[in-house]
């Protein structure tokens, strides 16, 4: 092939001053004479740029000089003709449709990693992860969400200690169920006043959390609360609070590749955890597991559907006025639990407590259905 020169500015590495110098192509050797210069360097060791639709065009040398295009459109076509620069990223690079297709395999591989690559990854994380991680991030998250959602709670002592009996029991009956050898969970339940309304929810050091107006909304129903206490025994026993900070965690790890700084996911870890909501899978497991218990306490699952429907109806009842909420007189201060569902303080959302995630037709249907198998 005959050689076309090609004109271009020569930039030595230690003067300002640029040398007209004229580039040929012998072999696989680039030749450069101009004033003073007469150079020739292999094509391979030349850093060229990626010929893109603007902007300078600028060949890194080896020894620290520089070629500086003087005309970008006869640069390129001179690369072109010596088939230089254009490497199969480039020609994606020019063209748009290559680019649209690129764009959405790379949509495709994000939602699939999302869907799929983050719960394996978080699979394999937690499998070598030792339970004394979990107690640790439990009780940061323990001291986190009482210090924003949850007071002391207005349950007579009595009562709580006879709930806490009452779910331990249960639970020791569900564990002589399990394969020998299975360990117990170990459990701490508190009871709390929460401006979460009737709810309950597990951290993942074993804190069972269950609030007063869960309490009185279900009072005198016991074999209700058994299954939510069992629900939220199911999220402890498969760690699903734990498998949500690591997908999370790694989501974040993802994130600062592209686009830099993961502290700030580290530091919001407590807070991650109040707002991330179970997965629908997380649910089905924690809803085995309920069933599991509750037939162990001889306790039909089916009372987990009514217990649905009870909170949705809960859910739909009006606010009460202003007026309501104010009490008659300065007995009434005094007294110990005003209503069964007390509203002094407004709802408010978080995401793996129990009444967050409404059971869809499916899940109820599954309770029912338990009872007869």
């Amino acid at each position: 092939m005959a050689d076309t020169p090609l004109i271009a500015d020569y930039f030595d590495g230690r003067h300002a001053q640029a040398i007209p110098v004229e580039l040929s192509v012998h072999g696989d050797m680039l030749q450069l004479t101009g004033a003073a210069v007469s150079h020739q360097i292999p094509l391979r060791a030349i850093r060229w740029p990626e010929r893109t639709r603007h902007g300078a065009r600028i060949a890194q040398l080896p020894d620290g000089a520089a070629l500086h295009a003087r005309v970008p459109a006869e640069w390129d076509q001179w690369a072109r003709l010596h088939g230089i620069g254009e490497g199969w990223v480039v020609q994606v690079q020019q063209s748009w449709r290559l680019v649209g297709v690129a764009v959405v395999v790379l949509l495709v591989l994000c939602v699939a990693g999302y869907l799929w690559g983050l719960p394996l990854a978080s699979r394999g994380v937690m499998a070598v992860m030792p339970r004394s991680v979990d107690q640790q991030v439990g009780a940061i998250a323990m001291r986190s969400v009482e210090d924003t959602w949850l007071h002391p709670s207005k349950l007579p002592k009595a009562e709580q200690e006879r709930l806490r009996a009452l779910f331990l029991q249960a639970q020791a009956r569900w564990q002589t169920t399990q394969p020998s050898g299975t360990p117990a969970l170990p459990v701490k339940i508190h009871f709390r006043h929460a401006r979460i309304g009737p709810n309950a929810f597990a951290l993942p050091d074993g804190s069972l959390v269950f609030t007063d107006q869960l309490v009185k909304l279900f009072k005198g129903r016991d074999e209700v609360l058994v299954g939510v206490f069992a629900h939220e025994l199911g999220h402890v026993r498969h760690r699903h609070a734990m498998r949500l900070l690591v997908q999370s965690g790694l989501l974040g790890a993802a994130a600062s590749v592209a686009f830099g700084d993961f502290s700030q996911v580290l530091a919001a870890t407590p807070a991650l955890l109040g707002h991330m909501a179970y997965s629908r899978d997380f649910e089905r497991e924690a809803d085995d597991a309920s069933i599991e218990l509750l037939r162990a306490n001889h306790i039909r699952p089916s009372v987990m559907a009514g217990l649905f429907e009870e909170l949705a109806a809960y859910r739909r009842r009006p606010p009460p006025d202003e007026d309501d909420r104010k009490p008659k007189d300065a007995s009434n201060d005094s007294r110990e639990g005003s209503s069964d569902t007390e509203a002094d303080d407004d709802d408010e959302d978080f995401g793996i407590a129990f009444s967050s995630h409404p059971a869809d037709a499916e899940r109820i249907a599954r309770f029912k259905e338990a009872d007869q198998r």
